[in-house]
């Protein structure tokens, strides 16, 4: 909080919650396109992830979500980028994703 003091100089009220967590996409290929934001909130609607904040660049995607909701938010990450990091063999092949024109 002391860290932050000065970014919240002037706030009304300030709320802290430690049952946040992100579940994030990281990589080089990917890019900020309508098409990528869609996939990954569709798959975080899908798991029923209640989606408190996003962030978006060309290397990340990710969302805040309730703790306790963490687990369902990476597995639905992994099914629709397949990442193959649950699995135990090697990474499934990569979907294509939709593409803008």
């Amino acid at each position: 909080m002391a860290a932050a003091a000065p970014a919240l100089a002037g706030a009304d009220r300030v709320r802290l919650d430690d049952r946040v967590a992100e579940a994030a996409v990281l990589g080089t290929g990917l890019r900020p396109a309508p098409a990528m934001t869609a996939a990954f909130c569709a798959a975080q609607a899908r798991a029923g992830a209640c989606l408190a904040a996003t962030s978006f660049d060309s290397r990340r995607l990710g969302a805040f979500c309730p703790q306790a909701e963490l687990g369902s938010a990476v597995r639905a990450l992994c099914e629709i980028f397949a990442t193959g990091v649950l699995g135990t063999g090697a990474p499934a092949e990569p979907r294509r994703l939709p593409t803008l024109g």
